[in-house]
C-alpha cells in the first residue's frame, strides 16, 4: 500500500542525509536519486562509488533534479577509516571460499555499516541501496514511536 508522506515526515527527512552506495552509475541511477529527492527531500544525498565514476557523476548530476548531491569515492571513504580498498580486497581474496559473491557486494555492505563515520553526517540518516528504485513513497520512519 502506498504511503503518503505528510508535512511532519518531510520536516524530518529534509534534515536527514541519504547515503547511496553504488558500484557504478547505471541506467536507473537517475531515477533512484530523483525519486529519493522528490519523495523525501533530504538535506543531501551522498553517493559513494569507485573513484572511476566521479567524472561521469560530475557530468550528469547538474542535469538531474536531485537537490544537493555529493560524491565520495570508495577509496576516500575507506581511507578515512584507516583502511585501504586494496587491503579489503586482499583480505577478501585470501579468505574467499567457494562461490561467494563478488567483492563489490561486500564493499557496499561495509560502506553501509560505516556510513555513521562520515564527517558531518546527520544524526539520523538513511542508507539507500543504489539499485533500489522507489516506485511509491516508502515510509522511512514511524512518528508515533
Amino acid at each position: 500500500m502506498e504511503h503518503i508522506i505528510n508535512e511532519d515526515e518531510l520536516s524530518i527527512t529534509s534534515k536527514m542525509d541519504f547515503i547511496v552506495p553504488l558500484k557504478q552509475l547505471g541506467v536507473i541511477t537517475r531515477a533512484v536519486l530523483e525519486c529519493i529527492y522528490t519523495l523525501h527531500c533530504p538535506k543531501r544525498i551522498i553517493v559513494i562509488a569507485p573513484a572511476t565514476e566521479e567524472i561521469i557523476f560530475h557530468i550528469v548530476i547538474p542535469h538531474w533534479d536531485v537537490g544537493v548531491v555529493e560524491f565520495l569515492s570508495e577509496e576516500k571513504f575507506f581511507s578515512s577509516l584507516s583502511v585501504t580498498l586494496d587491503q579489503l580486497l586482499l583480505e577478501y581474496d585470501q579468505n574467499r571460499e567457494g562461490d561467494q559473491r563478488e567483492p563489490g557486494w561486500w564493499i557496499q555492505q561495509l560502506i553501509k555499516l560505516g556510513a555513521s563515520c562520515l564527517p558531518d553526517i546527520t544524526e539520523n540518516y538513511v542508507v539507500w541501496d543504489g539499485k533500489c528504485l522507489i516506485s511509491f513513497a516508502d515510509r522511512v520512519m514511524l512518528l508515533d514511536r
